[in-house]
């Protein structure tokens, strides 16, 4: 069947915003995995508009798991190694990735595309968080989760 409009469930998890000089981190919250088999994360990331990513001052992404719902943000813990599919998308090319970190958004290469990030591992929750690395410009932003794989059909 080539209907995937019945087989996927999105999940808004950061609307349309522009993250701002200063924020601590950009954090999607829990999602809720029960009755799905996978997921994707869609960030869509905007123009910054000028050349003020650069090594030293950039936003890193990254993918958290947890086993319960309702954890304190201490309990989520990085992806570990194996459990995410690496970004389409960004350039990945320079940065050295570590557990937990899977895209890393430097230049303006970064920004102005939509980066997919997947996740294999076996916890029920996950989340994705942007933390701004020095002094890491603005950046305008979404993210969307694609539930897939269900146990039941059709997703409602």
């Amino acid at each position: 069947m080539r209907d995937l409009y019945n087989n996927i469930n999105d999940f808004w998890c950061f609307q349309n915003s522009t993250v701002s000089f200063g924020t601590a981190h950009v954090s999607t919250g829990e999602v809720d995995l029960q009755g799905y088999n996978a997921v994707t994360f869609l960030v869509n990331v905007g123009s910054n508009g000028s050349n003020a990513l650069t090594s030293a001052n950039y936003w890193q992404i990254r993918l958290q798991e947890a086993a319960a719902s309702g954890v304190s943000a201490g309990t989520f813990a990085d992806a570990t190694n194996g459990y995410y599919v690496l970004p389409y998308g960004g350039d990945n090319a320079t940065a050295t990735l570590i557990s937990g970190v899977v895209g890393v958004i430097d230049d303006v290469t970064g920004d102005d595309l939509t980066w997919q990030i997947g996740y294999i591992g076996p916890s029920q929750y996950v989340k994705l968080v942007l933390e701004p690395i020095a002094s890491a410009p603005d950046l305008p932003l979404s993210i969307t989760a694609l539930r897939g794989e269900p146990n039941r059909l059709p997703v409602s």
